[in-house]
């Protein structure tokens, strides 16, 4: 629970949430000797300050056995990545990226985590690096919007940061004007932490209402622009966000009784749907964005579809039952061997894993997040509430469900999911300490 006296934020923290979240690179050095880098430098962090890991651990009392049972399973998939290609013997060891992309976004987050303890001052962690993290990823939206709006200063910074061969031929598709900030080309990555940001910031007004106190207008600026960047990154994170507001209204009505609030919620809907609406009349890069950020709407309202061109094909070429053997064992293959594309042609989340190992061992990758979830909702004793936190677990693994129908998300979910578990058992005498 948020304290009740009014916290100072850390404008250091924001900004170091804002960089390890968000992380661009100079074009200038060797990319791989600037990930060597800025990853050593975060783990040697949490090497140095391993006291504060274990106090973390300790707090978790009788649910450490959820860590340890989530990290066994991660380690024995990990494991998979290399032992199944061999097995088969197709060599295709391109799934060992993804565990490395889990492993690199959980040094991040345990990296904010320990900053967070140190430097922050409020009671509870959790509210804290959702706090920061809502505020972080509102910064990173408003960098989008200046370069749409100075398009002279976007082709500034896309000449000094690096960008992968794959996104520079969005550089030159007026398209994706929209889609752009300090870290280059923004898609569905960052449309999911733009979700996440969006149900961090319902959750923390959701903690305001139900522990009485005054509320701030910043967590429904952060969730404001949490939409916007759904609206700029990606039309799944926008519909998702969308449909995250909606079942925490519910909430708030059925469990809370607060009916003002709900019609709030419901009103700021529309005033941004109006809004966007008058926008796209600025320039020609906001009415381009408008007809493709909106077009789920725009097509429901002439034949009752929510679907998109993007959806409509993703659905006709890349859904599909695999063969009997494929679907409980796998073929060993993450990308195609002959063109380097997706395997099968398909990039759905919860496909491509299954190409790979089998339906069970793609089940117990998604139960690595569910476990710590479901942990991290239970009471918490360092809180008076737990509401707060029990509605963003559950909106987290709607979340999850959602975006795996379009691609794979488990990389920040099982990361996302660690930090809230660690955060949340931390105890709060552990935490005055620092």
């Amino acid at each position: 629970m948020l304290e009740e006296k009014k916290q100072k934020t850390n404008i250091g923290l924001v900004l170091l949430y804002l960089y390890v979240n968000y992380t661009f690179y100079a074009k200038s050095i060797p990319i791989y000797v600037q990930y060597v880098f800025f990853y050593g430098i975060m783990a040697l962090y949490i090497v140095l300050k391993h006291n504060i890991l274990i106090d973390l651990v300790k707090g978790l009392g009788k649910h450490r056995i959820r860590l340890f049972i989530t990290m066994g399973i991660l380690g024995y998939l990990f494991a998979l990545s290399f032992l199944v290609p061999v097995f088969y013997g197709t060599y295709d060891f391109s799934y060992v990226r993804v565990f490395l992309r889990i492993f690199a976004n959980s040094i991040g987050i345990v990296f904010l985590l320990f900053a967070t303890h140190i430097h922050s001052k409020e009671e509870c962690l959790t509210s804290a690096f959702f706090k920061y993290f809502s505020i972080a990823t509102s910064l990173y939206v408003l960098s989008t919007i200046i370069m749409a709006v100075f398009p002279g200063f976007k082709q500034f910074w896309l000449s000094i940061i690096y960008q992968h061969a794959s996104n520079e031929q969005f550089m030159y598709n007026i398209t994706y004007d929209t889609r752009y900030g300090l870290m280059g080309f923004s898609g569905f990555w960052q449309t999911y932490y733009c979700t996440t940001s969006c149900i961090m910031s319902l959750s923390l007004i959701i903690d305001q209402i139900y522990c009485k106190q005054k509320k701030s207008l910043l967590f429904f600026i952060t969730l404001v622009f949490s939409i916007v960047g759904n609206a700029f990154y990606g039309r799944v994170g926008l519909l998702c966000s969308i449909a995250c507001i909606l079942l925490a209204c519910f909430y708030i009505l059925f469990k809370l009784g607060k009916l003002k609030l709900l019609v709030f919620h419901s009103c700021l809907l529309v005033l941004l749907y109006v809004f966007a609406g008058r926008v796209r009349y600025l320039n020609d890069t906001f009415n381009r964005w408008y007809e493709w950020a909106m077009e789920p709407f725009i097509t429901y309202a002439s034949d009752g579809s929510l679907g998109t061109v993007s959806s409509n094909y993703m659905i006709s070429m890349m859904y599909f039952m695999p063969k009997m053997k494929t679907f409980f064992f796998g073929d060993g293959y993450f990308t195609d061997p002959y063109t380097g594309a997706y395997y099968m042609r398909t990039d759905v989340g919860f496909i491509r894993p299954i190409l790979f190992y089998g339906v069970f061992a793609q089940a117990l990758g998604y139960l690595i997040p569910i476990v710590l979830l479901i942990g991290a909702s239970r009471l918490i004793k360092h809180t008076k509430s737990n509401y707060f936190l029990s509605v963003c677990c559950f909106l987290m693994f709607f979340q999850m469900v959602f975006f795996e129908f379009k691609g794979t998300v488990l990389v920040l979910t099982v990361a996302f999911a660690l930090g809230i578990f660690l955060s949340a058992y931390i105890p709060e005498k552990e935490a005055s300490k620092a």
